[in-house]
C-alpha cells in the first residue's frame, strides 16, 4: 500500500500523461525540441467502413445494461487482484526478453517484444480473468461514489488525505493495457475491444472524485489505452472505431468542477484567511490565530514537499523574519492603498493586519487564476498573457503570506488545462483517422483535402476550433497536431493504405 497526499500525486499524474508511447507494430520516432516532444507515427491502415450496426463495437457500456449500485467496491476488488498478481509474479514481471532483470516493472513491461514467449507467459499466467470479472461488474453499475466527503474537510487534514487506491490504479492499468496489446497483436479484435471498454469505464470511474489529481490520473490512464486504440486502428482488417470514439463524453474527463474545488483548498486549509477583517477578536486571540497560521503553513509546505527552491526559501524566510519589524509594515502599506473606511488600521492588531493582507493578496491571485480557468482552451492559447506566462500564479509580493501561499496551494493551471485539452485533441485525431479509413473504403484512396470526406462529419481540432492540419503527399495522408495548438507534445500521423490504394 502506498500512502501519498493527493496534491503530491499531481506530479505523477502530469508525468504519466506525457509518458513515452510503447513501441510495437506501429513505427514512430521521437524528437526533442525547445517547444517540447514531437512524435511521428507511421501507420499502415486498411480501409474500413462503419460497422453494422454502427455501434456494434463500443468503448462504453450501453446505458440500458446498467443497474443500480456503486461500482467502487468492485473496482477495489480489481485493484486487490492487481496487487496480489504483482506480489505473486514479481520475478516473471521483472524478467526481460534478453534475460536481464528490469529495474522497473513498467519499463520491463513496455520493452517486451510482442512476439516473445515471455509476453505470452505473462498474459497466460496473471489472473486477468479475475481482474476483468471485477471490472465487468463495476462497469455495469450506475453509480460511482468514493465516499471521500471532501466538502467536510478543513485545515491540514485536507493535505493529509491519502489516495492509496488511486495510486495503485496505474498498476492495474498497465496490466490491462498489456492484455489489450497482446489481444490486438493476435488479431483478437472483438476481445480487445471488450477489454478496452472495461478499462475506459474503469478510468472514468477513477476520475470521478472532484480532485484534480483524480482527474489527471484518469486522463493518464485513458492516454495509456489510447496507444492501444491507435495500434488496433493500424492492425490489418481492424474494425472502424469512428462512432465508438464519437460516443465518448467530451471532454472525457472534465476539469472545470475539479479546478473549482482545488481552488478552494487553500481557504479550506486556512479558514482564518476567508474573512479575517470581519472577526472581532481581541489582541491576545489574534496572536494565537497568527501563531497557528504560521505553524500550519510550515506543515503545509512540508506535506506538499514543494520542489520550487526559490519559493521554499522565500516562504521560510518570511516565516523566520521579524514579523512586527518587517512583515507588518509592508502589509499595512498594502492595506492603506485599498482605502477601505471600515479598516481602522490604527487600532487593528498587527497580527490581524498581516492576516487581512494575506487574505487580500491570496484572493487577488485566486481571482486571477479562477477567471483564466473558465476560458475555453482555444481562446486561452490565442491570448498573449497565456503564452507569456502572465496567467501563472507566481508571487508578486515575496513579503506577503497570501501571495506565497497562493503559489504553493493553487493548482498549476496551464498543465491541468493542457492535459484535458490534449486528451480531447488526441481522441478527435483518432476519429479523423477513422473517417479517412471510412473514406478510403468508399473511394480506394485518401482524400486530397478533408472537405472531400462526406461519409461522416470530419472533426475539427478542439484545441484550436479550426480544421486539423492535413495534406496528401503522394498517396500518404499526413495529419499534423503541431505545437501551435498550445501543447508541449506535438504529433504527426503518416498514414499509408495497405496495398497502396489507387
Amino acid at each position: 500500500m502506498f500512502s501519498r497526499s493527493f496534491i503530491s500525486l499531481l506530479a505523477f499524474s502530469l508525468a504519466t500523461i506525457a509518458s513515452r508511447p510503447t513501441s510495437a507494430d506501429i513505427y514512430f520516432t521521437e524528437e526533442k525540441t525547445e517547444e517540447g516532444h514531437k512524435w511521428t507515427y507511421r501507420l499502415t491502415v486498411t480501409p474500413a467502413a462503419a460497422s453494422t450496426p454502427l455501434l456494434k463495437y463500443r468503448l462504453l457500456q450501453p446505458e440500458v445494461e446498467k443497474k443500480s449500485g456503486n461500482c467502487v467496491p468492485f473496482i477495489l476488488k480489481a485493484l486487490n487482484e492487481s496487487q496480489q498478481a504483482w506480489r505473486d509474479h514479481k520475478p516473471l514481471l521483472f524478467r526481460r526478453p534478453d534475460g536481464r532483470d528490469a529495474s522497473d516493472l513498467f519499463e520491463g513491461l513496455a520493452n517486451r517484444d510482442l512476439g516473445k514467449p515471455a509476453l505470452r507467459e505473462i498474459v497466460e499466467t496473471l489472473p486477468f480473468d479475475r481482474m476483468l470479472a471485477q471490472l465487468q461488474e463495476a462497469s455495469l453499475r450506475s453509480e460511482c461514489d468514493w465516499q471521500f466527503e471532501l466538502h467536510d474537510m478543513t485545515g491540514v487534514e485536507i493535505i493529509n488525505f491519502t489516495l492509496e487506491d488511486h495510486q495503485e490504479s496505474r498498476q492495474l492499468t498497465r496490466f490491462i493495457t498489456l492484455l489489450a496489446c497482446h489481444q490486438i497483436a493476435t488479431r483478437d479484435y472483438d476481445t480487445a475491444l471488450e477489454t478496452i471498454k472495461l478499462h475506459t469505464e474503469f478510468a472514468l470511474s477513477m476520475s470521478k472524485p472532484e480532485l484534480l489529481v483524480c482527474r489527471l490520473i484518469g486522463i493518464a490512464e485513458l492516454n495509456m489505452m489510447n496507444e492501444q486504440i491507435v495500434r488496433l486502428m493500424a492492425s490489418p482488417l481492424s474494425p472502424n472505431l469512428y462512432w465508438p470514439l464519437t460516443e465518448l463524453p467530451q471532454p472525457p474527463v472534465p476539469m472545470r468542477d475539479a479546478i473549482r474545488f482545488d481552488l478552494s483548498l487553500g481557504l479550506r486549509s486556512f479558514p482564518v484567511l476567508q474573512a479575517p477583517e470581519a472577526q472581532q477578536y481581541d489582541a491576545a486571540r489574534w496572536r494565537l490565530e497568527f501563531q497557528k497560521f504560521r505553524e500550519d503553513l510550515g506543515k503545509f509546505q512540508e506535506l506538499l514537499g514543494n520542489n520550487d527552491e526559490p519559493l521554499r526559501v522565500a516562504l521560510q524566510k518570511l516565516i523566520d523574519t521579524d514579523q512586527m519589524a518587517d512583515v507588518y509594515p509592508a502589509a499595512k502599506r498594502r492595506l492603506e492603498t485599498k482605502n477601505v473606511p471600515a479598516w481602522d488600521l490604527s487600532v487593528m492588531p498587527p497580527e490581524q493586519a498581516i492576516l487581512v493582507d494575506a487574505s487580500q493578496e491570496y484572493h487577488r491571485v485566486l481571482d486571477d487564476v479562477t477567471t483564466w480557468s473558465t476560458l475555453p482552451f482555444p481562446e486561452l492559447v490565442k491570448h498573449a498573457d497565456w503564452n507569456k506566462g502572465k496567467t501563472d500564479n507566481r508571487p508578486s509580493n515575496l513579503d506577503s503570506y497570501g501571495a506565497l501561499l497562493a503559489q504553493v496551494a493553487l493548482p498549476a493551471l496551464k498543465a491541468v488545462r493542457k492535459a484535458e485539452a490534449r486528451l480531447v485533441r488526441d481522441i478527435a485525431a483518432m476519429r479523423l483517422i477513422e473517417a479517412l479509413r471510412m473514406h478510403a473504403a468508399e473511394t480506394g484512396q485518401f482524400p486530397e483535402i478533408l472537405e472531400k470526406v462526406k461519409c461522416v462529419p470530419v472533426p475539427e481540432n478542439p484545441s484550436t476550433g479550426e480544421p486539423f492540419v492535413y495534406r496528401l503527399e503522394g498517396k500518404d495522408a499526413i495529419l499534423d497536431l503541431p505545437f501551435s495548438d498550445g501543447h508541449t507534445v506535438a504529433k504527426t500521423y503518416r498514414l499509408q493504405l495497405m496495398g497502396g490504394g489507387k
